[in-house]
């Protein structure tokens, strides 16, 4: 899939590449094919469709799985195309959606 995500490639065309790669490996059942690029990643939760990876385009993906030997399994990364350092709003999300998963985790103890 990483080898696939190039300016040029569509959004079907990665997620293609994931999931042969899943059934490769003896995935039973894949739930969700969540995989949007630039402007569609938000709002969230949008499959992938037709449209051309830019480089420089933030790009995550999401999915549940039924996977080798039953797991149950939750994947989701995001990364940027191409060789592109991220822009300043990049790193200015990420800041945020890091900080808000670090505030989070605090809150997740015994008794909560």
């Amino acid at each position: 899939m990483h080898e696939t995500l190039r300016p040029g490639h569509t959004e079907n065309n990665v997620w293609a590449e994931l999931h042969a790669g899943n059934i490769r490996r003896g995935v039973e059942w894949i739930k969700t094919r969540i995989l949007s690029s630039g402007p569609r990643t938000n709002p969230w939760f949008q499959e992938s469709g037709p449209r051309v990876i830019n480089e420089g385009d933030l790009v995550s993906f999401d999915t549940d799985l039924i996977g080798t030997y039953g797991m149950c399994v939750d994947i989701s990364r995001s990364g940027i195309c191409g060789g592109s350092p991220p822009t300043a709003e990049q790193r200015r999300l990420y800041q945020i959606a890091h900080e808000h998963v670090m505030t989070s985790s605090q809150l997740v103890r015994p008794g909560v």
